[in-house]
């Protein structure tokens, strides 16, 4: 296993483990049971360094699912994905992915968000760790698996009854191109609840 996997894989730990501690706390803030967040951003991305670009996605560059822990609503464990397969005719396909995972904290209970009576804005900060990679069957020199490492901060702002409005600017690392990326994400969540 490479350096690079092995930091990363270590960062991952220290992500998830914070906010499974903070789950212990016995006078941690109620939560509803459960609760769950599906949502979709746009996104534009800016890649510094040796991996300069620009990558711009719209309506949709990701798609995310958030688990808030029970009887805590400030912490929530969120994978999300990119999956794009492209194929022209006499060629291989080019396969390019990104998968992600997040802890989020937020600095106001997230209930706060679809509470009918008191519907406010709440903000986060979301440290993460993936790996982001292009594939093709053509040209083995042009396939790329790189894990990052990064950090976000956002805010959650209610539209409707269990929809809201989400904004976040994050910057990450990846380690096997030794480049620095900058991204703005704007996208919709739809907050539902599963009975225990």
């Amino acid at each position: 296993m490479s350096r690079s996997i092995r930091l990363a894989a270590a960062l991952a730990g220290v992500a998830l483990a914070a906010p499974a501690v903070r789950a212990q706390n016995p006078v941690a803030v109620n939560q509803t049971p459960n609760t769950i967040e599906i949502g979709a951003d746009a996104g534009l991305t800016f890649g510094l360094g040796k991996q300069s670009f620009v990558d711009f996605t719209f309506p949709a560059q990701r798609a995310r699912v958030g688990f808030f822990l029970n009887n805590d609503s400030r912490v929530s464990i969120e994978p999300a994905l990119q999956l794009n397969v492209f194929k022209a005719k006499d060629q291989s396909a080019i396969t390019t992915y990104q998968g992600e995972v997040g802890a989020l904290y937020h600095f106001r209970p997230a209930r706060l968000i679809t509470d009918v009576a008191n519907r406010a804005a709440v903000s986060y900060v979301r440290p993460f760790v993936g790996v982001r990679g292009v594939n093709s069957a053509d040209n083995d020199e042009d396939n790329v698996n790189d894990p990052f490492v990064g950090a976000g901060i956002g805010v959650k702002i209610p539209y409707r009854t269990n929809i809201a409005f989400r904004a976040e600017a994050n910057i990450g690392y990846g380690f096997d191109t030794d480049a620095a990326r900058v991204g703005l994400n704007l996208g919709l969540s739809f907050f539902t609840r599963r009975d225990r």
